[in-house]
């Protein structure tokens, strides 16, 4: 391809002329050939924010001992995987509550709105119900009344 370009059949005629055509041509060339690809990465999910390095190392390990119990099938894998599953799950819980936790122990006493909102996080409260009028905000309310009254009678 570069045998059948202008830098064979008309070359430029001065030293710096003819490295920007060299340039030029090698560039298009090799573009032709490979194009750059542009490639996005996704974005890490939320859980990683929070997990510990021991969760995720037990992450990893669950994981490993998971696609060699699905490749041997034998009970004694299965077992270590389980048991990988169980432990893996209880450092991620611990992780989580370590983390929301210091949060909530690190907001300051009169900033409400900041513990608050670290709150509806932890309960994953996304409200997008906001067609309610004051009268069904008020009739719901009276329904909570109604039924935690009759839990303490």
């Amino acid at each position: 391809m570069l045998r059948q370009s202008e830098l064979f059949s008309t070359p430029a005629t001065t030293t710096d002329a003819f490295t920007d055509q060299l340039t030029l041509v090698v560039t298009r060339q090799l573009y032709a050939i490979a194009p750059i690809g542009h490639s996005s990465r996704r974005s890490p999910k939320p859980i990683s924010k929070w997990l510990s390095t021991e969760a995720v190392a037990a992450k990893r390990e669950r994981r490993r001992l998971e696609r060699r119990w699905l490749s041997t099938r034998d009970d004694r894998d299965r077992l270590k995987c389980r048991r990988a599953c169980r432990s893996a799950k209880k450092l991620i819980n611990m992780s989580r509550r370590d983390y929301f936790k210091k949060r909530l122990l690190d907001c300051d006493t009169q900033s409400h709105s900041k513990r608050w909102r670290i709150v509806n996080e932890l309960l994953h409260f996304r409200s997008t119900d906001k067609t309610r009028t004051d009268d069904d905000n008020k009739q719901l309310c009276s329904t909570f009344t109604d039924f935690f009254v009759s839990k303490i009678v």
